[in-house]
């Protein structure tokens, strides 16, 4: 069961900078309308200067990968696009794709922690995934 007061810490915004290296693991999926799609993404990505790679296992339970880039908004606040490859003959699912390879756009929002850990929220499309980003201290 999805509890709403998980996402109160993400209403602040992150003053932590991400020029650095990060390391991005997957804790949960939630899909907010279809059922019976799998929500275990064992997501490991790695960053830096807001250049991402990471790799997860899908709505599908197949394993993908996936490149791109983010832009800081403000306050926490950001958006990430890049391409996912992966989704086989499930890539219809997505409206944007070239070929097999599904054509992404996220909208991230990152914990208010002056810490090397943070939390961080995707929203893409009905899936929403939380995830743990640790940047080591340079």
């Amino acid at each position: 069961m999805f509890r709403p007061w998980i996402l109160l810490p993400f209403t602040i915004g992150s003053v932590y900078p991400a020029d650095g290296l990060e390391i991005e693991l997957g804790v949960a999926t939630h899909h907010w309308v279809s059922e019976g799609l799998y929500e275990d993404n064992r997501l490991v990505g790695t960053g830096y200067k807001r250049w991402e790679a990471s790799t997860f296992i899908n709505s599908f339970g197949d394993r993908s990968y996936s490149g791109s880039y983010r832009w800081d908004l403000f306050r926490g606040l950001s958006v990430s696009s890049g391409i996912i490859h992966g989704y086989g003959v499930n890539a219809t699912w997505f409206p944007m794709r070239i070929d097999d390879e599904v054509v992404f756009v996220s909208l991230n929002a990152e914990t208010f922690m002056q810490a090397p850990v943070n939390l961080r929220l995707r929203v893409l499309g009905e899936a929403t995934i939380l995830s743990l980003v640790v940047r080591p201290p340079v």
